[in-house]
């Protein structure tokens, strides 16, 4: 609970804890559909999901800096370079 002040005097206002959520942002871009706009294709996925996340900071999500990204790999398995990383960071 926290203290406000208002023009009567202070009154007790019960405020929720916003727990911090962090969010990392993994963009992948199919060999199958390689073309020359493979770049633009990762970043664009990074800046929608950037924005997403930037409007739910209300509720406490931030976005890691770091970019994962394995453009040009095949989502058919998992053995993908920007994965090993992404899972390490989530478990600490």
């Amino acid at each position: 609970m926290s203290l406000r002040s208002t023009q009567k005097g202070t009154a007790a206002v019960k405020t929720a804890a916003v727990k911090t959520l962090r969010c990392a942002v993994y963009t992948r871009k199919s060999i199958e559909e390689r073309t020359e706009q493979e770049l633009t294709s990762c970043q664009a996925q990074r800046e929608a999901a950037q924005a997403y996340i930037k409007s739910q900071a209300p509720e406490g999500w931030i976005c890691l800096p770091e970019p994962y990204g394995d453009g040009g790999f095949s989502g058919g398995n998992i053995e993908r370079p920007s994965l090993v990383p992404l899972a390490q960071r989530a478990n600490r």
